[in-house]
């Protein structure tokens, strides 16, 4: 449990700095019957994205559009 609390160390990658060519990499919870955070490029284009922020992202069959937030910049 004390591992809890501790600090992390300094030689992880900030997950924020993973960027692809079109743009950043971003966690997005899905609203789906999944306890899991997706991976999706957001477009540069768009500006920065924010933690909250809600998304349509494409998901399951299909690529259907469902709404998403981003939860992990």
């Amino acid at each position: 449990m004390s591992r809890l609390f501790e600090e992390p160390s300094g030689d992880d990658e900030p997950a924020s700095t993973v960027t692809s060519p079109k743009g950043l990499i971003v966690g997005v919870a899905v609203n789906a019957n999944v306890w899991d955070d997706y991976d999706y490029v957001f477009p540069a284009s768009l500006g920065a994205p924010g933690v909250a922020q809600r998304v349509r992202v494409p998901f399951g069959r299909g690529n259907r559009k469902t709404l998403g937030v981003v939860s992990v910049v």
